[in-house]
């Protein structure tokens, strides 16, 4: 595969009756002219298609003097000094960030401009913020109110606003019962309470009928929320960004490492199959199985996460690729869903002086900038931290260590390169070990029957074909 090309930059066309100075391609003018339309609106338009350009567009179209913006704690920064600035030079943008007093001082001064709080911030301030009427309320990662019983959730209600925008790329992170959240916040009252939808939308099942299994009249869950949702697909749009290409790269176990993978496979199984003889298929041993099950995908990524050795097939496959692929100024993310993986990775990668993010991390926008500034810092190791909300395309190259287990978050992970400003061909490679749970997954994950829907095992009888 030859990554050496230097494409000609692929360039935004100018709207000219919409925000006429933001650089907007044609779809995302499309998107801005629906939402000046519709007061009540959720853009869950793919990962990277510039939902943050379109929200400041529509801002800026209604002449908005008050907004606020609720995004996930490690993207305030990102949209208060970085995106809001880049995009209109002249707004106050401020991030209320800090000690109970520095935030409530805010609030007392504050009259006018943008206000970008974390979710948490939000919930804890609520009386503050729900003294002021806004012109817009913006809430970033909306599946954060797919749960109408969180104390976020009541607290975010109480707010006043004469528009609401959602945004989220994967607004059904599980269940169709996820949609009542997000459009009863837009949209106070359409789908009725709450147990009407459920009755109407879900189909219970599970352990003693008490789980959502299912969905059902989904034309008409999809009719009444079309009026408010837009969603441009990448497949729409991909003449409009650069070539995308998806690999996955097969990694073979070694005698040891497949030798230590039999042994928990097999203890797996004799559990599985006296649980399910002495009818105890409940959830409780569900989740109990699904724990161990994790012992096999640390293996497959290292044998140093169970304590063995520290023997990685993977870990030397990627060490070997990433010697192809970071020539001519190129840069990598590396993803892994274990946190203890990142120091790993950064041990055995030091040569390539990584960065890290974890969701521990506190000083995220200073390790972007080094990133993004400094030529020899040429890879970014993250956990699932890093697969939200971040602007990362100075990279092209992503490397998915292992999988998640929802697509959505796979696509999210994407998202971090092939988005909106990126000028070079993007490259997606996926670790994968070899007849082991892993491919498993991946074939699951190729289907992709429901973009949102989690892969997670829902009965011991899965759990053991997975096995198989």
């Amino acid at each position: 595969m030859d990554t050496n090309t230097d494409p000609t930059p692929f360039t935004p066309v100018l709207a000219p009756p919409i925000a006429p100075e933001l650089p907007l391609y044609p779809y995302q003018q499309e998107i801005v002219g629906f939402l000046l339309s519709q007061p009540y609106a959720l853009n869950a338009s793919f990962v990277g298609s510039g939902k943050t350009l379109t929200s400041l567009a529509l801002c800026q179209a209604v002449n908005a003097r008050r907004v606020l913006i609720i995004a996930p704690k490690s993207v305030v920064l990102q949209w208060a000094e970085g995106e809001i600035p880049k995009w209109l030079p002249n707004a106050a943008a401020t991030p209320v960030i800090g000690s109970t007093h520095a935030r409530r001082t805010h609030y007392t001064e504050y009259s006018s401009g943008f206000v970008v709080v974390g979710y948490e911030t939000a919930r804890m301030d609520i009386e503050h913020l729900a003294m002021f009427e806004w012109d817009v309320i913006i809430t970033d990662e909306a599946h954060r109110l797919a749960n109408p019983s969180t104390k976020l959730y009541k607290a975010l209600k109480k707010l006043k606003s004469k528009r609401r925008l959602a945004l989220t790329a994967t607004p059904v992170m599980n269940k169709a019962e996820d949609m009542f959240g997000i459009m009863n916040w837009l949209r106070p009252g359409m789908f009725g309470n709450y147990y009407s939808f459920i009755w109407r939308y879900c189909v219970k099942g599970g352990y003693m009928d008490r789980q959502i299994v299912g969905n059902k009249n989904t034309k008409e869950l999809a009719d009444k929320c079309a009026p408010y949702i837009i969603r441009k697909t990448l497949a729409e749009v991909d003449l409009q960004l650069p070539p995308y290409t998806e690999t996955e790269i097969p990694v073979m176990l070694s005698p040891q490492e497949r030798k230590n993978y039999d042994l928990i496979v097999k203890e797996l199984l004799f559990d599985i199959d006296r649980a399910i003889i002495s009818k105890l298929d409940n959830p409780v041993m569900l989740q109990t199985t699904v724990v161990k099950l994790g012992k096999l995908f640390e293996l497959c990524d290292s044998m140093e996460l169970l304590g063995e050795s520290l023997e990685s097939s993977k870990l030397e496959v990627l060490k070997e690729h990433l010697e192809s692929t970071l020539i001519n100024g190129q840069k990598a993310i590396i993803i892994t869903r274990f946190s203890r993986m990142v120091g790993i990775l950064e041990d055995q990668l030091k040569e390539y002086r990584p960065l890290t993010i974890t969701g521990a991390t506190e000083n995220r926008a200073e390790i972007i900038k080094a990133f993004e500034s400094e030529g020899n810092r040429k890879i970014l190791i993250g956990s699932e931290a890093i697969g939200q909300g971040l602007n990362l395309q100075v990279a092209n190259i992503l490397y998915n260590y292992d999988s998640a287990w929802n697509p959505a978050r796979m696509e999210q992970r994407a998202g971090r390169i092939f988005r909106n400003g990126q000028t070079k061909p993007v490259f997606i490679y996926n670790l994968v070990c070899q007849k082991t749970v892993e491919t498993w997954l991946q074939k699951k994950l190729i289907a992709k029957a429901e973009l949102s829907a989690s892969l997670l095992p829902k009965s011991l009888g899965e759990i053991k074909e997975m096995l198989g």
